[in-house]
């Protein structure tokens, strides 16, 4: 084993037991100079490149002086896994954990807040890492890899999204699925057919996605559903005008199409703007994102061209570095739903806000990786957390 990795490894545990006793308290032990993991990751050692690698994911990572700390915690995420059994002579297999229990799957550090005197603030920059489970190992092993890391490529695995919605189909019961209420459909109720892409009145009980996204720029041009545009979209569909659909919006028709949900409600597009009639609909938001057996959110960029991340190829770029580590796969995990999320401006818009809170399940599109939320789980790309019965996980 190398070293540093024993001596972080034992400092990390160290620092766990003393937070315990102080509840809270600040503890000044230390757990390593960034400068000596920076200097000891250009020796040789695979564990501290990785540190720095997904420290160095962190915006405020450049600014950290050399002199601040590193600290390592566990992670508690989903199960308790307890991790102050493990001693120095354990090696990397039992630390990262093969299953057990008492051993967790992923180390979550952080950049020390304070000098050691504890008079300068420093900024604080976060990172984790964890093992990561290839389909190779999946297929050779009958255990499920609850809470190990999987990889996530440049572009989304729409079969591994696929399975999310159907096992919440499939386990989840009547608190996940659509609901069809009296009201819907509206009158004049409209719809994408995601496979001629023309825009078409809807039938009783259609199988349909909705989008929650933000609109714009004005300064661009970008069809909507109006009366000199309505014979065109209805007949020849929106590929007549492809070039002028918003990225965003074409992305969620690919999906669709690929995940295998045959139509799509986007406002712009279903509900023509200038017949007062229609937009009465926007009184009934509920009963859309009720009746919507999937929501899409676009929670990246500042307007409706800023796409799905992922899902056309070269639409994102993903950075997740692995080491192998005594014959582990071992990477750098990509941002959790807090840090994806922090300056995501569909977040802080009233009217997207209420989307989502009406919406029975939602897919929500980032930079860094995908989430899924119903009203029994929560799963994201970068690891497994799905299991055959509902489970409550925290990030």
């Amino acid at each position: 084993m190398p070293q540093s990795y024993a001596n972080m490894h034992m400092a990390g545990i160290e620092r766990v037991q003393a937070q315990e006793k102080t509840k809270g308290k600040r503890n000044n032990k230390t757990i390593r100079l960034l400068q000596d993991v920076r200097e000891t990751k250009n020796s040789g050692c695979p564990l501290c490149r990785l540190v720095i690698k997904a420290l160095s994911k962190d915006p405020v990572y450049e600014h950290i002086p050399e002199g601040a700390d590193v600290e390592i915690l566990y992670t508690r995420l989903a199960f308790v896994l307890k991790c102050d059994e493990a001693g120095s002579d354990k090696t990397v297999q039992h630390v990262v954990g093969l299953g057990a229990p008492r051993y967790c799957n992923r180390l979550v550090f952080n950049t020390s807040e304070w000098d050691r005197d504890g008079r300068h603030p420093y900024p604080v920059a976060t990172g984790s890492i964890h093992m990561i489970t290839s389909t190779t190992d999946r297929e050779n092993h009958a255990r499920e890899p609850i809470l190990r890391g999987r990889p996530v490529q440049s572009q989304v695995d729409f079969e591994l999204l696929k399975a999310w919605f159907r096992k919440c189909n499939d386990n989840h019961g009547s608190q996940c699925r659509s609901e069809f209420r009296d009201e819907h459909p509206r009158p004049g109720f409209k719809l994408i057919d995601v496979n001629s892409r023309a825009i078409v009145h809807s039938s009783a009980k259609a199988s349909f996605a909705a989008l929650s996204y933000i609109w714009g720029p004005q300064s661009v041009r970008q069809v909507t559903l109006k009366h000199e545009t309505y014979s065109l979209l209805t007949t020849h569909g929106l590929s007549e005008v492809w070039e002028n659909v918003p990225r965003t919006i074409r992305d969620a028709i690919t999906f669709c199409k690929n995940i295998g949900i045959p139509y799509l409600w986007v406002d712009q597009c279903c509900i023509q703007q200038d017949d007062e009639t229609d937009i009465d609909q926007v009184e009934y938001m509920d009963v859309i994102y009720g009746a919507a057996c999937l929501t899409i959110v676009a929670a990246s960029g500042v307007d409706s061209w800023a796409g799905l991340p992922g899902v056309s190829p070269g639409s994102r770029e993903i950075q997740q570095e692995t080491e192998i580590i005594e014959g582990l796969s071992i990477g750098t995990a990509q941002a959790g739903y807090s840090a994806a999320m922090y300056t995501a401006i569909w977040l802080t818009r009233g009217w997207t806000f209420q989307e989502y809170i009406l919406s029975k399940r939602v897919l929500i599109f980032t930079p860094y990786q995908v989430f899924y939320q119903c009203d029994k789980a929560f799963w994201w790309e970068d690891t497994y957390t799905e299991i055959p019965s509902p489970l409550t996980t925290g990030v």
